[in-house]
């Protein structure tokens, strides 16, 4: 199964964070034949010594040597990397800690100039996967508004303007789906419907609203967030927004 990356950003300690994450496990974890969890981090070229494209360069070189070597010298699956505070820590889940000094010391005297540490301890249940790499929900929402921006690029839409977006939530009863619908009314969004599925037993009930909004990938972060926020507050699920391509991404 081929790896399906995903990046977003973050906080660590207080300091922003990127995160990049093969999303492809999340239905796979634990993979019980790999509990143990091996890390490597490094110390990134001074951003004023390299510039930014060679930078990336290096960073993708660097993950693509560690994650060849340990997969051929320990069975070492590659989950995740985070890169913050002028450093990049990779994440593996091996099927044991043996020959990792050999290993990271084979592929880092590459990088001579480079600092490094390396640890390994026992994660069967692949916690830090689960609960540190892994998005969150309103994580995920983020990688998806970008992917939704990109797409619509593709489509020859310019992005320019606002535009109606379709917003859509799910109850498990009509009570919770209508007080959250009053409570978007008041914040400017209107009506699309709102009626019951059959085909969602848990939560059947299905409200669509819409509000012309600016495309920009900051603003709507913040949009949906709200919007989740506002969903688990009725103990409902947002499911996300859609909108029409705009060639020219003039309002309609």
């Amino acid at each position: 199964m081929e790896p399906v990356w995903e990046y977003y950003d973050a906080e660590i300690d207080g300091e922003p964070a990127v995160m990049h994450v093969d999303v492809r496990l999340a239905d796979r974890a634990p993979v019980n034949e790999l509990p143990m969890l091996v890390w490597v981090q490094v110390v990134l070229p001074d951003e004023d010594a390299l510039p930014r494209k060679a930078r990336q360069e290096w960073l993708d070189l660097l993950e693509h040597s560690l994650a060849q070597y340990l997969a051929g010298r320990m069975q070492a699956l590659l989950v995740g990397y985070v890169v913050w505070n002028q450093k990049a820590e990779f994440y593996f889940y091996t099927p044991s800690s043996q020959h990792l000094d050999t290993a990271v010391h084979a592929v880092m005297s590459r990088f001579a100039t480079t600092e490094y540490s390396y640890g390994g301890r026992s994660d069967a249940a692949w916690e830090l996967y689960v609960h540190v790499l892994y998005p969150n929900a309103y994580e995920l929402l983020c990688i998806r508004n970008r992917h939704l921006l990109e797409l619509l690029r593709q489509q020859g839409d310019t992005l320019h303007g606002e535009r109606l977006l379709d917003h859509w939530f799910y109850f498990a009863d009509e009570a919770r789906g209508r007080h959250l619908l009053e409570t978007l009314e008041e914040e400017g969004f209107s009506l699309g419907e709102f009626r019951k599925e059959d085909e969602y037993p848990d939560q059947p009930w299905m409200l669509s609203v819409h509000r012309a909004e600016v495309m920009e990938l900051e603003h709507l972060n913040e949009l949906v967030g709200d919007l989740l926020d506002l969903a688990e507050e009725f103990q409902g699920t947002y499911d996300g927004w859609e909108t029409e391509v705009q060639p020219g991404g003039q309002f309609r």
